[in-house]
């Protein structure tokens, strides 16, 4: 039977087919979202990384996949981002794309690489980069360049350029001048390691000893070389003791930060005992005496980086475990002049 092309009843056949295709369609995309698994968040990528006044993070997170009696998680797919939160802790952070549909194998080579010129610098099966102001991706012009000066300057293209473990950062000594001593240590360890006479050398890393220890001062000789000195006198300083306590310093085999306005130091401690024991962190003045201390509520033991700063200091750990339920990831920013913290969680 042949309908006319412009007869009444094709072009009712016509809309009665577009109907059908577009119910058949929105019954598919409503049965692959009934039937579909979205991760509720992302989770971080290997250590954060210092970016001036943000701290960047890539985050992984699983896309969405359909349930199934035989799924295969060699088929799951991933897409990547970088959180970038302010250090101020006033302002949102921001979880920038960078690509979606890698393998899992895939996840376990991806790293932060560097912070330089406003550019967090990222390897994410390739190089790449993100500008902090922006948000936008470098172009490939300057992804090149930046490959080529890395080279230059390490023989082998960039290199991650941030120790992440945590006791890097911490520091049994501070040094208020140039000839007096301040430490954090336990009664034993002032009878061996820093008796009267033993010689102290600047940036030496703390022990990892859990014992209470407690303020100690001293008078210095002169560094005859490779900055040690002999510990002249060695007196403690009255009052409570700290667990598991020692300086926050600025970086690996570096020195205690020093603060001014007052002038002091940062120190961290474990709160209590046992598994329930958390990150506290406080401020000293160069007598040992604290002007602030806060709780970080991180797992103390299970401390995963300091990113150590003047102003405002970072710790990146976890919550305290709850049973049948995994630890949520946690950034915490604290200022050092007035003791505020921030914390953010690293599910994004």
């Amino acid at each position: 039977m042949y309908l006319p092309v412009n007869s009444p009843r094709k072009t009712k056949l016509m809309i009665i087919l577009a109907v059908i295709v577009l119910a058949l369609a929105a019954a598919a995309i409503a049965m692959k979202t009934l039937f579909s698994i979205s991760s509720p968040h992302g989770s971080p990528a290997g250590p954060s990384l210092r970016a001036g006044t943000h701290i960047a993070t890539l985050i992984q997170t699983l896309e969405p996949y359909m349930v199934s009696l035989h799924r295969n998680p060699a088929n799951d797919r991933y897409r990547v981002g970088l959180f970038l939160q302010p250090v101020d802790g006033r302002t949102p952070g921001r979880l920038i794309p960078i690509g979606k549909g890698f393998q899992a194998a895939q996840l376990g080579l991806i790293r932060l690489i560097d912070f330089d010129g406003g550019v967090v610098w990222f390897d994410v099966t390739g190089l790449g980069g993100v500008e902090v102001q922006s948000g936008k991706l470098v172009p490939a012009a300057d992804t090149r360049s930046f490959k080529a000066s890395a080279a230059n300057r390490d023989r082998g293209g960039a290199r991650q350029l941030f120790d992440s473990k945590p006791e890097s950062y911490l520091v049994p000594s501070a040094f208020p001048t140039t000839n007096e001593w301040l430490g954090l240590i336990s009664p034993r360890e002032a009878g061996r390691r820093f008796k009267q006479g033993s010689w102290v050398r600047r940036g030496t890393r703390a022990d990892d000893g859990k014992e209470v220890r407690h303020f100690y001062k001293g008078t210095l000789g002169p560094a005859p070389q490779r900055s040690t000195h002999e510990l002249l006198s060695i007196t403690p300083v009255p009052g409570e003791g700290f667990l598991n306590a020692a300086f926050v310093c600025a970086g690996p085999d570096a020195e205690a930060i020093g603060l001014s306005g007052p002038n002091g130091f940062l120190m961290a401690y474990t709160s209590e005992p046992g598994q329930k024991g958390t990150l506290v962190v406080a401020r000293a003045d160069t007598s040992g005496q604290l002007a602030w201390k806060v709780d970080t509520g991180l797992e103390r033991f299970l401390l995963r980086q300091i990113l150590p700063d003047a102003r405002f200091i970072a710790f990146v750990g976890t919550r305290l475990p709850v049973p049948d339920k995994v630890s949520e990831p946690l950034l915490v920013v604290i200022d050092t002049q007035t003791g505020a913290v921030s914390t953010t969680s690293l599910w994004q």
